[in-house]
């Protein structure tokens, strides 16, 4: 870890609180491999992974609902910083424990993907340094934000071969008042931002459920952070993406918790 440049400890940091998730469905001898992004988030101590809503419908309509069977799944827990453990956890994945939205390909507004987590789970993300974004950062937002940042991986840098290789990623986004071309209107207020690809990358593909970041560098110097939203729609012609806020999404949770 001494080795590496002072980006990618950063990089690493802000992982923590990353898990991808990989999937691999077969039919017949056909096999189809690919990993959602995905992160740790907590509410009132219980632990879930977010994703992005359309990541678990595109799963169930486009693989399960048409015979495809899930031969593997697993929880990449390894790309932030102190890892203790390489090996990715073998997951219980099951569509039928997952909520999510939307219900129909019309409105964008709930694009949420929530997959609770059981206590086993959490201790073993907890074992390799997995951190969840609690109330401090989801809850608690800031008058104003200095930079924003989406976080996640990329579908064109992933390679499948006897062992999965991944790139993790780290774009700027500035933040603007107003809807850009190319997205639909929504019932709910959406975050819309204008991200800069880094150098090389095509498309952010693959980075659909990842955290939007904002950040504030306080007067005694130190840089804080909060979870704004989670990464839903972008329009590739002008780089674009739209967000949804997740301080709504973990208000929800917290009632529906409130109330078992």
């Amino acid at each position: 870890m001494n080795n590496i440049s002072k980006k990618e400890r950063m990089v690493s940091y802000f992982y923590q609180h990353i898990v991808p998730i990989y999937f691999c469905f077969q039919k017949g001898d056909i096999k189809h491999q690919f990993i959602i992004t995905s992160f740790a988030f907590s509410v009132s101590g219980y632990w879930f992974l977010i994703t992005a809503g359309h990541c678990f419908k595109l799963i169930r309509e486009e693989f399960i609902d048409n015979g495809w069977t899930l031969s593997s799944c697993s929880l990449i827990d390894f790309l932030g910083l102190n890892v203790k453990f390489m090996e990715p956890i073998p997951f219980n994945f099951d569509i039928n424990k997952a909520y999510f939205f939307p219900e129909n390909d019309d409105d964008y507004s709930f694009d949420y993907g929530v997959y609770p987590l059981s206590s086993y789970y959490k201790e073993l993300l907890l074992a390799n340094n997995i951190k969840s974004l609690n109330e401090e950062v989801w809850k608690k937002q800031p008058n104003h934000i200095d930079v924003c940042a989406i976080i996640g991986i990329p579908s064109e840098l992933i390679n499948f071969n006897h062992r999965v290789e991944l790139v993790s990623c780290f774009l700027y986004a500035d933040i603007i008042d107003e809807k850009p071309e190319g997205f639909k209107d929504t019932s709910l207020p959406r975050i819309y931002a204008k991200i800069n690809l880094d150098n090389g990358m095509g498309s952010i593909e693959g980075i659909s459920g990842g955290p939007l970041l904002g950040f504030q560098k306080l007067e005694n110097g130190e840089l804080r952070y909060w979870l704004l939203g989670l990464q839903s729609r972008w329009y590739s012609p002008s780089q674009h993406i739209a967000a949804c806020p997740t301080k709504i999404l973990g208000l929800m949770l917290e009632s529906t918790i409130s109330k078992s």
